[in-house]
């Protein structure tokens, strides 16, 4: 399996504990101090997530995030921030970040969205993917094997997933071929 790599631009005594949260093998963490650091290490490396503390010393959020943005448009951002500058925090989200953490971090809590960000940006390059090589219809029906087989082929939920009426996706499914069963097979 390949390791998920996460940039961590933290203070150093928080660092380490942070770090400790992916010490279980599915992860590499590289620290930075600083967003001069930070933004050095995207240039010299590839990173699948970024966790930014927007009150470390030497960080201006506003700055960093449009820098990171420019050099790597796909990379997820997820915000730390301590209770006095959650505005800031929910305004680096409205500008493109991925979401923030309040500190101090659960590990649970932020295991769980830094992995929502992990899949998100694999969603993400898999639709760019399929934009490229798929017609409108492949990708439609590819999305819509890919929601059933997320919801346990549970018709209902799907499809207030995809946002339309149970009658619209049995349409479609009868459209492209597909049953609750076969839904199952997705590409």
């Amino acid at each position: 399996m390949v390791k998920q790599r996460i940039l961590i631009l933290e203070e150093p005594c928080t660092r380490s504990s942070l770090a400790q949260c992916f010490s279980d093998g599915n992860y590499e963490t590289r620290p930075a101090s600083t967003s001069a650091e930070a933004l050095d290490a995207i240039q010299q490396a590839t990173f699948d997530l970024a966790l930014i503390d927007i009150e470390a010393p030497g960080v201006v959020a506003v700055e960093l995030q449009n820098r990171l943005r420019d050099m790597r448009p796909d990379l997820p951002l997820i915000f730390m921030t301590g209770r006095t500058s959650i505005r800031m925090a929910i305004e680096a989200v409205k500008r493109g970040g991925y979401d923030y953490i309040t500190k101090p971090v659960d590990p649970d809590e932020l295991l769980h969205r830094v992995g929502s960000a992990l899949e998100y940006r694999r969603t993400r390059q898999e639709m760019a993917r399929l934009h490229a090589t798929r017609t409108l219809d492949e990708i439609e029906r590819w999305h819509i094997q890919r929601i059933l087989r997320e919801t346990g082929n549970n018709v209902s939920r799907a499809a207030r997933i995809l946002d339309i009426d149970r009658t619209t996706l049995y349409n479609k499914l009868r459209r492209y071929g597909l049953n609750r069963r076969n839904a199952q097979a997705c590409e």
